[in-house]
């Protein structure tokens, strides 16, 4: 997934320390065993410092806590509560571990202990046909903030907005933000009615797959609202949903042309990114 830059708002804002407090023992004894030690709490004299230590608790304060850390710092974090995004760290981790470490047997190790203790890995959804109620609108704020805390997602933007910028009919770059009115989606298709061809931009931005990336900025931060808000896409038919809305706004392909609806919707989203960034409408 790609990582989720600016910081969302929410009533609270966690430090790592609280954060880190707050996970479970089961959880921290959990990742040492994945490392490669049973206790990282208490053992005799190690050879990575003096006191009660062990090779595994210098490597898990050098390497795994500074991961869990980073991860904890990413702008989704603030989306979600505390203890579901520690284990969607946690698990990264240990993936990340997995696919790098070398260690010969790690998927062996991870899976093992996974089964010892019990952790369930079935997809537990339901599948039952009956849309879950009132959740949507939560599905789609939650999915939005993490998307906007997307540093790739700002830079998609920014690159449509040169685009545009060269397909209307605009002089010059300044044109842009020296706006006097909020910008619409419907603002924005007029500008490039009066430049090129509509048909050329599109062409541009198939080219460059840009709609297909936020298709998949999109799908990765419902995929995440999917892992650690359960309680927001409980059935079958909440996922396929989901999937229509996708399809039907972003393209689904790198080398899909735009339909009407998907630039519609690209811009819109853009034309909330250049009220923001330029501050358009704002007192």
């Amino acid at each position: 997934m790609p990582n989720v830059g600016g910081a969302t708002s929410h009533s609270w804002a966690p430090s790592i320390g609280r954060i880190l407090y707050a996970m479970p023992k089961a959880l921290v004894a959990g990742l040492a065993t994945f490392a490669g030690a049973s206790n990282i709490r208490a053992a005799p004299v190690g050879k990575h410092g003096g006191g009660l230590t062990t090779e595994a608790n210098a490597l898990y304060a050098q390497k795994w806590l500074p991961q869990m850390q980073a991860c904890l710092n990413e702008p989704w974090v603030h989306s979600f509560d505390p203890e579901p995004a520690i284990v969607e760290c946690a698990l990264r981790s240990v993936k990340n571990w997995e696919s790098s470490s070398g260690h010969p047997t790690a998927d062996v190790v991870i899976s093992r202990t996974a089964f010892h203790h019990k952790i369930p890995c079935a997809d537990a959804v339901s599948s039952l046909e009956v849309l879950t109620p009132h959740t949507a609108k939560e599905v789609s704020i939650t999915t939005k903030a993490i998307v906007n805390g997307n540093e790739e997602f700002t830079q998609a933007l920014d690159e449509a907005e040169l685009q545009l910028f060269f397909h209307s009919s605009l002089e010059s770059l300044s044109d842009l933000s020296s706006a006097t009115t909020p910008y619409t989606a419907r603002a924005l298709f007029e500008l490039l009615q009066e430049g090129a061809d509509v048909e050329t931009f599109k062409d541009t931005l198939r080219d460059s797959s840009l709609d297909f990336r936020i298709h998949e900025m999109v799908k990765d931060a419902g995929n995440l609202v999917d892992r650690l808000k359960p309680e927001l896409r409980v059935t079958l038919a909440d996922r396929n949903r989901f999937q229509v809305w996708l399809d039907t706004h972003f393209t689904s392909k790198p080398d899909a042309l735009m339909n009407d609806i998907q630039v519609h919707s690209l811009l819109l989203l853009l034309a909330e990114h250049m009220n923001t960034k330029y501050s358009i409408g704002r007192t």
